[in-house]
């Protein structure tokens, strides 16, 4: 197994970081080897959990600017912008976001 480390929402106003072992598996007859999806941790940014993921879509898209939402929920403006622009939100003006 692969250690892994995924953010995941503040708790009482402090960074949380989640660690865990991520399982590898070989198939036998092939030989090529997978990991397979880890419950509860996003897809598309595989360091942060869906949860995080979540509360970041639902902040921009209830109007919270880029610097606001990631003072939030305690990650960097790029880490928001990476989640809006996957979430499919644009960049409008000055940090406000909307719907594409």
């Amino acid at each position: 197994s692969t250690r892994r480390t995924t953010r995941d929402l503040p708790i009482d106003g402090k960074r949380t970081t989640i660690l865990w072992a991520q399982p590898g598996y070989r198939c036998e007859p092939c030989g090529s080897r997978f990991r397979p999806p880890a419950p509860g941790i996003s897809v598309d940014h595989p360091r942060l959990s869906q949860r995080l993921v979540d509360a970041i879509v639902e902040r921009l898209r209830a109007g919270g600017t880029m610097a606001v939402v990631a003072s939030e929920v305690k990650v960097s403006g790029s880490t928001v912008w990476h989640v809006a622009r996957t979430a499919g939100i644009e960049v409008v003006g000055r940090g406000r976001y909307a719907r594409r």
